[in-house]
């Protein structure tokens, strides 16, 4: 899983200076901090920060909704067996003792 997320770190690092280079060339996108005009670089490292930033929350986000929803359902499946065994047990147990009793005993010839 460590590895996913460095590659996923570095995909979205590529992806943002990519994209970053094309918007301040073609669209003139720049950052101001309070009337000042930052550095394609600090605008590029405040961009991939911002995108790490999703990439760890959209990860975190999808791997505790898939454990939940895989939690909540063995736990159904276990409620469903649960519940089934207690309440069909004399039944089964009928089931059992009439097996038992109807099959033939295998004998064993010794010679």
């Amino acid at each position: 899983m460590f590895k996913n997320l460095i590659i996923a770190v570095l995909i979205a690092t590529l992806l943002v200076y990519c994209l970053g280079m094309v918007a301040d060339s073609w669209g003139h996108v720049h950052l101001y901090l309070d009337d000042d005009l930052m550095s394609p670089a600090v605008t590029l490292v405040g961009g991939v920060l911002l995108a790490i930033t999703f990439i760890v929350l959209g990860l975190m986000l999808a791997v505790s909704l898939i454990g939940a929803m895989a939690f909540v359902f063995i736990c159904v499946l276990g409620a469903l067996l649960i519940a089934g065994i207690g309440a069909l047990w004399p039944a089964l147990l009928g089931v059992l003792i009439i097996v038992w009793l109807v099959r033939d005993a295998k004998t064993t010839d010794q010679v």
